[in-house]
């Protein structure tokens, strides 16, 4: 019940990001959407397409090199069905689409699916140190027009008619500290906590997952393939601005801004329901781009990725199987 309780919350409060991504959306509003999408240039979304299923794919040869030193060493089109069946599962039931990416793999490799599932641990550790990474690379290549974001947030919080309000420095100051206190203390004093043991467990899963990385024989391979899936991911938003008269000039940057806002969104909700549109947007308009174009490209983007999401997760689930026939019937199980 806990767990349908989650899942009924968690797609609410996507339909809810959808009304809230088009409800100040006017009558004009809408007909310059309208406009957008019926003068853009989709054949410039094939490659956009191209390379989304590619990101996919370097992701299940990176996984592949995972396996390798548990003695399990998986084949290509068998690793990137189980990816792709996880991805579609999903995206209707979140954290189910692991397990059965696990158990999939397992059943037509032959090995046992709880080990399967412990690179899937590791591999969701290294994600998360190369999204900082990536988010620092952001910061830095954006520095001009985020320092001056930074500075006018500063002074309305600060200055009060004109000068400096050390008060609430002072307020602002106590209340970081009493948090850090406090998150010590309960660290300390509640380490039997579920929400403190899990907290904890985060962290010692990203600590295990760049110690695994570190002793790879294919280190090499390994951060290849990381640095060509984010290259597809980046890319994929970057050609997508030619497919838009109003997005055209937009440079690598600005793809760099708008797919760390992607990748909160994707966090945020389920397949990034609801989110996408209004993250990307949000970032887009940072730029100059109207708010109607920025939810116009974010809702293409995002249906683009879904929908090849979609196909490529049923193909797989047909294919696999007939593709597998000497399989054993017995499903490992975890």
């Amino acid at each position: 019940m806990k767990k349908i309780l989650q899942y009924i919350f968690a797609f609410a409060f996507s339909g809810l990001l959808v009304w809230l991504s088009v409800k100040n959306i006017d009558a004009n509003g809408w007909q310059q959407m309208k406009e957008a999408v019926n003068n853009a240039n989709f054949l410039l979304i094939l490659p956009v397409l191209v390379m989304a299923v590619l990101s996919h794919w370097f992701r299940a040869m990176r996984w592949r090199l995972l396996l390798e030193p548990i003695n399990i060493y998986a084949g290509k089109f068998n690793s990137f069905a189980a990816v792709m069946i996880g991805y579609f599962v999903n995206m209707g039931v979140p954290r189910l689409g692991e397990v059965l990416k696990c158990t999939a793999l397992a059943k037509y490799e032959k090995a046992p699916a709880d080990k399967i599932l412990g690179t899937i641990v590791i591999e969701r550790a290294f994600d998360v140190v190369c999204f900082f990474l990536f988010l620092c690379i952001t910061l830095l290549l954006e520095f001009n027009n985020i320092s001056d974001f930074i500075s006018e947030k500063i002074k309305d919080l600060f200055y009060t008619n004109g000068s400096f309000n050390y008060t609430k420095i002072a307020i602002i100051g106590a209340t970081i500290i009493a948090i850090i206190v406090i998150i010590k203390l309960i660290f300390t004093k509640y380490k039997n906590n579920k929400l403190v043991a899990k907290s904890k467990a985060v962290l010692n899963n990203i600590k295990s997952g760049l110690k695994t990385i570190y002793t790879l024989k294919r280190k090499k391979a390994f951060i290849v393939y990381t640095l060509l899936i984010w290259a597809m991911y980046l890319l994929q938003i970057y050609a997508a601005f030619f497919a838009f008269k109003a997005t055209t000039g937009l440079g690598l940057s600005v793809a760099c801004v708008a797919l760390t806002a992607s990748t909160f969104a994707m966090i945020a909700t389920p397949n990034g329901l609801g989110s996408f549109p209004i993250f990307v947007s949000a970032a887009l308009v940072s730029f100059g781009i109207k708010t109607e174009m920025g939810i116009t490209f974010g809702w293409i983007m995002w249906a683009v990725m879904t929908v090849i999401t979609i196909i490529l997760g049923v193909v797989c689930f047909i294919l696999l199987p007939r593709l597998n026939k000497n399989y054993e019937q017995s499903t490992p199980t975890l």
